[in-house]
């Protein structure tokens, strides 16, 4: 039983190639996109791009890559400050959406609810009810130690250079 089970799987899969035009083969590349916090891609398909050439042109303009490492780790910091701001609004998003969902429930309960207190209320129906906020927390941390990670890096690279400049100009002064 279990072998006819198997060969049948096994002629289903082969008759299965996948999407072949390439809008199904771009639909296919976003399956394991879900909310896009762990995205393998930067800018989702539902944000500004052109945001992102904006802050990619910041970060390019303050630290001025002289060689592919150094702009690799300028990349690293453009896609942990990109993706904290998709955190940061995401987090946002969610606890208004906790806050109205409550406020009938609240105000039905309460004379008056300060908006620190709906907030607190949202807090913990997000926390209590998936960890929803906790996921958020450890995504941001994450996305705080790549950043650091990467400018520590950049720094030390940058730093060398620099002093491999100063040391090539100076003996190029001593040569003349």
């Amino acid at each position: 039983m279990e072998d006819r089970r198997s060969l049948t799987s096994a002629a289903n899969g082969a008759q299965s190639t996948g999407p072949t035009s390439p809008e199904g083969k771009a639909r296919s590349a976003r399956n394991a996109e879900k909310h896009g916090i762990y995205s393998s891609a930067v800018v989702l398909h539902h944000e500004s791009a052109e945001q992102f050439a904006l802050l990619q042109e910041s970060y390019y303009q303050r630290f001025l890559p002289a060689a592919q490492p150094e702009a690799d780790l300028v990349d690293q910091l453009i896609a942990a400050t990109w993706r904290l701001r998709r955190i940061t609004a995401v987090e946002s998003a969610a606890i208004d959406h906790a806050v109205d969902a409550q406020r009938a429930d609240l105000d039905a309960t309460y004379k008056t609810v300060a908006p620190e207190t709906r907030t607190h209320f949202a807090f913990e129906k997000l926390h209590l009810a998936s960890g929803t906020i906790s996921t958020y927390q450890r995504f941001q941390a994450a996305q705080i130690r790549q950043y650091d990670r990467a400018l520590k890096n950049l720094r030390t690279l940058q730093s060398e250079r620099k002093k491999e400049t100063a040391e090539m100009e100076k003996n190029r002064n001593e040569l003349v």
